[in-house]
Order: structure tokens, then sequence, then C-alpha cells
């Protein structure tokens, strides 16, 4: 129990690596049809804004539960201070 319980908080610990394991397990296929910038080899880019996208859209997942629980909290604050204020 105790090895699945590792592994999990393992996993969850991990993830934000999920999108730069994929590009290094993908990288031949990244570079050469997702980059937006093949067309233009000075860049040197190598896939590198698909990387950058990906982590973007892995970070957006996250945001919304931390904005939630703020402004739940800050709304009770301010609930709770209105109430003090008008009584």
């Amino acid at each position: 129990m105790k090895k699945i319980l590792f592994i999990i908080a393992l996993l969850f610990f991990l993830k934000p690596l999920f999108p730069v394991l994929e590009y290094a397990l993908n990288y031949e296929y990244i570079t050469k049809v997702l980059c937006e910038n093949k067309d233009k080899p000075q860049m040197k880019c190598n896939g590198k804004c698909h990387l950058m996208k990906e982590m973007a859209k892995a970070s957006e997942n996250e945001k919304p539960l931390s904005q939630e629980k703020k402004n739940n909290a800050s709304g009770d604050r301010n609930s709770v201070y209105t109430a003090i204020v008008f009584f």
C-alpha cells in the first residue's frame, strides 16, 4: 500500500515534467512536423515552440484550481467583513 501511495505522490510531483519528457521522446516528429519555425532554420527552434505551448497548457490547466480557491477564500472574508461593518 505504501508503494502505491509513493508512486501516486511521485507522479503528482513529476506531472509538470511530462511535456518535457514527451518532447524528448518525440523529438524527431516534433522538429519535423509540429514546429512552427521549421521554415526558419536560422532560428534553431527545433520544436521548442511546441514545448513552450505544451508547458503553458499544463500550467494553465493547474491555475484554475488555485484561482478558485483564492477567489473563494477572499470572497468569504469580504462577505464577513461587510457584515461586520454594517452591523
